[in-house]
């Protein structure tokens, strides 16, 4: 499943966040078509090559958890899903259902940023904060501070997560149809190639439905607080 990680578009100067936007759509996606494809060419069965291919998407979740601990709250559901997943196939040994596996991720992700659209923190706002705060704590205090007292920033956040909560879910049901129409060599790739199409609409899309506006909004309360220290 993709993650929400590109709640706009880094600057073209700043090498930096431009690995970090692309490098988990690469490790979600490509590597794992990659591990699949190349030990099926070796001779390795379906259901080992497909679990192989999981090792990286997982193994970036409990990465994420371990650094961020239980505040990383998207890395904490998506590794308790892909536990429960392999432990689910380790049962039924289904190569089909270890490709819609993913699916079910994507569905409670989805129903929970949608759901999340109308609290005061939504989805959305745990999600953009590292990416567009970089960790700098006067940023961090600023997002924080939007989120209470920016209407425009609320607003923003409840547009964004409910219009990744739909492309989400959308994105577990294509997943869900290639799955049960192809062949399971041929829906490695499919799988993966319109979840990146799905995810890279939506990163699309949020720029101008609010991701370039939440830059401008912090960066002028990260200004204003600046000025009012000097």
């Amino acid at each position: 499943m993709g993650t929400l990680w590109c709640m706009s578009a880094p600057s073209s100067s700043d090498q930096g966040s431009v690995l970090r936007a692309v490098s988990p759509l690469g490790l979600d996606v490509v590597v794992p078509v990659a591990v699949y494809y190349l030990l099926s060419g070796l001779g390795v069965g379906t259901t080992p090559a497909l679990l192989a291919g999981g090792v990286v998407p997982f193994a970036r979740s409990i990465r994420g958890v371990v650094r961020e601990g239980t505040e990383e709250y998207l890395a904490l559901m998506m590794a308790a899903l892909l536990l429960t997943s392999l432990v689910l196939v380790a049962f039924t040994g289904s190569p089909k259902f270890l490709l819609a596996k993913e699916s079910l991720g994507t569905a409670v992700v989805g129903l929970w940023c949608l759901g999340s659209a109308w609290t005061r923190r939504p989805m959305t706002f745990y999600t953009a904060r590292p990416l567009l705060t970089r960790g700098r704590p006067a940023a961090v205090r600023c997002w924080d501070m939007l989120a209470e007292r920016s209407a425009a920033f609320q607003a923003i956040q409840r547009r964004l997560a409910i219009l990744w909560g739909i492309g989400l879910m959308v994105e577990a049901a294509v997943r869900v149809g290639i799955v049960a129409h192809y062949p399971v060599h041929t829906a490695a790739a499919l799988v993966n190639l319109a979840a990146a199409a799905i995810i890279t609409a939506l990163c699309v899309m949020t720029g101008p439905l609010g991701g370039l506006r939440l830059q401008r909004l912090l960066a002028t309360a990260v200004d204003e607080g600046e000025a009012r220290a000097i």
